[in-house]
């Protein structure tokens, strides 16, 4: 739930760098659990966000490696606004949640 409850601060106070950080975790977790796809797109729409620094950005590419193809600015918004939304209104997923 701490994961949850940063994104939906963030989301509140529209912070998108401390949302996409917040997506870098959940990611991991993904990964961590298996769901690969899933965190691969997460990764490649923070890496490809209009608001990602270069430090949340090299972060990305830390977890993400070479998989990521290239999104535009809008097709990377449009999917952290979904995995933000999917977060925020259903939860963790339950084999992810710590």
């Amino acid at each position: 739930e701490r994961l949850r409850d940063a994104l939906r601060v963030a989301t509140e106070i529209h912070s998108t760098p401390a949302s996409l950080r917040a997506l870098i975790e959940l990611a991991a977790l993904l990964a961590a659990d298996g769901d690969e796809a899933r965190a691969t797109r997460l990764l490649c729409g923070v890496m490809h966000h209009p608001g990602a620094d270069a430090l949340v950005r090299a972060r990305a590419a830390e977890q993400l490696g070479p998989r990521c193809e290239p999104l535009t600015s809008a097709e990377a918004s449009s999917e952290i606004e979904r995995q933000l939304r999917d977060v925020l209104e259903y939860g963790l997923p339950q084999h992810v949640a710590p």
